[in-house]
Parts: structure tokens; C-alpha cells; sequence
């Protein structure tokens, strides 16, 4: 009986032993592949956690990237405007200029109106005109032969004068006739007369003298 009981407790002693061993080896073997797989879920939930971070500083990146280039365009942009406005403005100043100067340069120097230059060209004609009047009446006092009998006499005459410088009639207006009749031939010397080609459109006129006897 007592052999028994040792047997079996020798026995269960050995079991003991071995399910000890057992144990002790799975939990050596499984514990390790519970911390590498521990081990491996942390490194996954750290890159998963990581990925997103570096996703988001290369957006951020791109982004202010994105944002400086846009900066610089709206600068150049308000660059261009600025040049464009000064340059605008310069030229407005250059034409105010212009016209200024326009303007002052017509004040100073007016331009005649049409009337104005119609009357100046008819004063021009006249006094023209009556220069050549003048000389005729110097030629023919240049060809008068008065005597002393004849002082104090004096006539008035009119001579119709043609486009070409001739006389078509002598006549007396008023005075002595006899004196008249002794100088109509010195008169008649006198012409043809020349007669400018800017005053022939006034011919043929009248020309009227008083002659003196000297």
C-alpha cells in the first residue's frame, strides 16, 4: 500500500515537473511573438501617424510656395500698373504742355481773321495806289512849261486810265482853258504809264490832279 502511494506521488511529481516545463517553454516562445507583434502594431500605428505629418508639411509647403508665387505676381502686377499710370501721366503733362504752349504762342501771335486780312490787303492796294498816282503827277509837273503869264493860273482835270497804262480822255474839270489847252500836250507825254500787275484789276479809274501854275 505504501509502495503504491509513493509510486504515484513520484508520479505526479513527474507531471508536475513536465507541465511546469511546459509551461514555461510556450510562454518563452508565445510571449515573444505577442511582443513582436506588439512591437509591429506600434510601428504601423506610428508610421500611420507619421505619413499624414509629412503628407501635411509637404501640402503646407506647396502651399506657401503657391501663396509667395502669387505674392510676387500681385507685385509685379502692381508694378506694371504703377509704370503704366506714371508713364500715363507723363504723357498728359506733355500734352498740357503742348497746348499751353499752343495756346500762348496763338495769343502772341494771333491769327488774322478773314475780314482782317481782306482789309489789310485792300489798305495795301490803296496805299499802293495812291504812290502811283503820286508819281504820275510828278511826271507831269516834270514835263509843264509855264511862263510867267501863266502864275497864279491853275486847272483841274480828270484822266481815264486803262488797264495797259494809256489815257483814253483827258478832260477839264474846272480852271483856266486856255492854260489847259498850253499844257495838254506835256500831259500827254506822261503817258503810257507802267502800271503793276497787283494793281490792274482797280484800272481802268479816274485820275484826278489839280495843276498849279508855278
Amino acid at each position: 500500500m505504501r509502495g503504491k502511494n509513493k509510486s504515484f506521488l513520484e508520479d505526479t511529481f513527474i507531471l508536475l515537473v513536465i507541465g511546469i516545463l511546459i509551461y514555461g517553454i510556450y510562454s518563452f516562445f508565445f510571449s515573444s511573438d505577442e511582443e513582436n507583434q506588439v512591437n509591429e502594431n506600434i510601428t504601423t500605428i506610428e508610421k500611420s501617424i507619421e505619413e499624414p505629418t509629412v503628407k501635411e508639411n509637404v501640402s503646407d509647403e506647396i502651399k506657401s510656395d503657391e501663396s509667395i508665387l502669387e505674392d510676387e505676381k500681385k507685385d509685379e502686377k502692381l508694378i506694371i500698373e504703377e509704370k503704366i499710370q506714371n508713364e500715363t501721366k507723363t504723357e498728359e503733362v506733355e500734352k498740357n504742355k503742348e497746348n499751353t504752349l499752343k495756346q500762348e504762342a496763338k495769343v502772341e501771335n494771333p491769327q488774322p481773321k478773314e475780314s482782317d486780312k481782306t482789309q489789310s490787303t485792300q489798305i495795301v492796294e490803296k496805299d499802293n495806289l495812291e504812290l502811283f498816282f503820286e508819281t504820275i503827277r510828278e511826271n507831269i509837273y516834270k514835263n509843264i512849261e509855264t511862263t510867267p503869264i501863266n502864275n497864279g493860273e491853275y486847272i483841274n482835270i480828270r484822266v481815264t486810265i486803262l488797264k495797259d497804262g494809256r489815257y483814253e480822255q483827258l478832260t477839264l474839270m474846272d480852271g483856266n482853258k486856255e492854260y489847259f489847252d498850253l499844257i495838254k500836250p506835256s500831259i500827254y507825254k506822261v503817258f503810257p504809264v507802267k502800271i503793276d500787275d497787283s494793281l490792274k484789276e482797280n484800272f481802268p479809274r479816274y485820275f484826278r490832279m489839280k495843276i498849279e501854275a508855278k
